[in-house]
């Protein structure tokens, strides 16, 4: 049988080796390492494996308090380990001198407490006797067997329940592993016991569980069923596409959704309510500029003749990207469109006014301008607009860039970035 010995030798030697290692940690704060774990079970062996774990992680909680003291005198350090042997007992459920034993071991680590002592464990935990002896006297000792008992956990007397295997407590095999014969032989000459390896058979519930657990998943579905009937009511707020046209067609608070807009969002942005230009046989003509102004004009002093009038404007969109709905959108403005629009502007001024659109830019003196970005929200949509090219005598050509911010349906984003060909035809006045 294993004595109490041969238990206090495990305690000694784990102490010990922990001690050696201790001086060189690379950093005590912190802890030990892998590799500086693996030294003290070099010096103690690897049997002492689940004694050397259980004290380190001991030693992460105890090491910060004990840190930083002063050397304890004998008679002074049972009152500053108590707490802390208490709340080891409380927390990890361990007896009180294995408890005792490691917080003594860290202190004298630590170097705060006089040397260890290992612990007295109760000769139940430590030794055990045969049922077989309770029968007949003449049965064989434990010494004399071959094999050493081997027992269901249940058949385990309850003493030794309670009693790790580093201690001389029982000793288990997973299952379907086979020991070696000398290694049984070994245990049953030291008189440990042998647990059979069972497989757990999973959680049992009670009846009044299982009906808690129905309980529970009926409430699940409902409320399952709930959001999605809430969430399927929300409006479906898809791809903005008459907020594209932020520059030339969503920024006026009036008029009919566009075809293409029509037909792919039910909840349409209004539309601009410039009138289009009517399919005719007769395009209309450019308008005649004056003398003087062709002449600044041809020699490129375009703002100096002035770029006021009336434009017919065609805008073909030329790439959508972002959000894949945003292919939606795409192919709703793949037909280009054609509006009236009247710029402001005096000449020899760098500023001028796209007046149909609220838009205002800068005017280069060869013609080359640029938009002041314009921004805001038409039907939940937050879209953001600009333009830039160059005038000439009869006309401008350009591009516009308009972002687009909506969410859509379940709560999704979409983010789309239009990038459309400008050109504008100078009309007479």
């Amino acid at each position: 049988m294993t004595s109490p010995s041969s238990s206090g030798d495990a305690f000694a030697r784990v102490s010990a080796a922990l001690q050696v290692v201790w001086p060189v940690v690379a950093d005590p704060a912190a802890g030990l390492t892998r590799a500086e774990t693996g030294r003290v079970l070099d010096e103690c062996g690897s049997d002492y494996r689940p004694l050397v774990l259980l004290l380190l992680d001991i030693g992460q909680s105890v090491r910060p308090v004990l840190q930083g003291m002063t050397p304890q005198p004998a008679g002074q350090w049972p009152h500053v380990r108590a707490p802390l042997v208490h709340k080891l007992v409380s927390t990890r459920y361990l007896q009180s001198e294995v408890a005792r034993w490691a917080v003594d071991v860290w202190g004298q680590v630590l170097g705060i407490a006089p040397p260890p002592e290992p612990p007295r464990l109760p000769e139940s935990a430590t030794a055990w006797v045969s049922p077989a002896t309770t029968t007949a006297a003449t049965a064989p000792t434990r010494s004399s067997l071959a094999r050493p008992p081997v027992l269901s956990p249940r058949q385990v007397p309850a003493a030794r329940r309670q009693t790790p295997s580093w201690a001389g407590g029982p000793v288990s095999f997973r299952v379907g592993q086979t020991p070696k014969a000398s290694t049984m032989a070994a245990l049953a000459q030291g008189g440990r016991i042998v647990v059979r390896g069972t497989v757990s058979p999973g959680p049992r519930f009670s009846p009044t569980e299982r009906r808690a657990a129905m309980v529970l998943g009926l409430l699940l579905v409902i409320i399952t069923v709930g959001l999605m009937n809430a969430l399927a009511g929300r409006p479906d707020v898809t791809t903005p596409v008459d907020a594209v046209d932020a520059g030339l067609g969503a920024m006026t608070n009036s008029g009919g959704a566009s075809t293409a807009s029509e037909a792919l969002m039910p909840v349409p942005l209004a539309s601009p309510s410039v009138p289009s230009i009517p399919d005719s046989d007769m395009a209309p003509a450019p308008a005649p500029p004056d003398v003087g102004a062709q002449r600044l004009a041809a020699r490129g002093q375009i703002r100096e003749a002035g770029v006021g009038g009336r434009y017919l404007v065609t805008q073909r969109v030329r790439d959508v990207s972002g959000s894949e709905s945003c292919d939606a959108v795409a192919g709703a403005l793949a037909v280009g469109r054609e509006t009236e629009e009247i710029v402001a502007h005096v000449p020899g001024t760098d500023r001028f006014t796209l007046v149909t659109r609220g838009v205002t830019g800068t005017l280069d003196a060869d013609g080359q301008f640029n938009s002041q970005p314009r921004a805001g929200t038409t039907n939940n949509v937050t879209w953001q607009f600009q333009m830039r090219g160059r005038f000439g005598p009869d006309g401008f050509t350009g591009e516009s860039i308009t972002h687009t911010d909506a969410i859509l349906r379940w709560g999704k984003q979409q983010i789309c970035v239009v990038t459309a060909d400008l050109s504008g035809q100078r009309l007479p006045d």
